[in-house]
C-alpha cells in the first residue's frame, strides 16, 4: 500500500504554493489570480500533513483528494473556453494553468489508487486474508 501518500501530498502542496509564488512574482503584472495554485496547494498541504498522523489519515487524505480534484477542474474552466476560441497562449499564466492541471490530476489519481488499495487491504483482513 502507498503509505507515503500523505508525504507526497505535502510535496504536491508545496509545489502548488511555489507555482503560485512564481506566477505572482515572476509575472509581468501583479495579480491575485496568480496565487490560485497556492489557494489549492495550501489546503492540500495542510490536509496531507494532518494525514501523516495515522489516526487522521483516512479523513485528511479524503480532504486532500477533494482539493486536488477541485484544483484539477478550476484551471480547466478557464483553459478550455480560451482554447476553443483560439485564445489560449503558453505564457506564464498558461504554463501555470497547465502545470496546475497536471499536478492536481496526478495527485488525485494517486489518491484514487491509494483508496482502492486501502479498501482491498481492509476487505482482505475482514475475510481472514483470503480475498482481494
Amino acid at each position: 500500500m502507498m503509505k507515503n501518500l500523505p508525504l507526497l501530498g505535502v510535496i504536491f502542496g508545496v509545489l502548488l504554493v511555489l507555482l503560485g509564488a512564481l506566477g505572482y512574482f515572476g509575472g509581468e503584472g501583479v495579480s491575485v489570480t496568480a496565487w490560485i495554485p497556492a489557494f489549492f496547494g495550501l489546503p492540500l498541504l495542510v490536509s496531507s500533513a494532518l494525514g501523516l498522523k495515522a489516526a487522521w489519515q483516512k479523513h485528511a487524505m479524503h480532504g486532500a483528494s477533494i482539493f486536488a480534484l477541485l484544483g484539477f477542474f478550476a484551471p480547466l474552466g478557464r483553459m478550455l473556453p480560451q482554447a476553443a476560441k483560439g485564445e489560449f497562449s503558453m505564457n506564464l499564466a498558461g504554463f501555470s494553468m497547465v502545470l496546475m492541471v497536471l499536478l492536481c490530476g496526478l495527485f488525485f489519481v494517486l489518491c484514487f489508487k491509494f483508496f482502492i488499495e486501502a479498501r482491498k487491504a481492509r476487505t482482505a483482513v475482514e475475510n481472514g486474508g483470503e480475498g482481494t
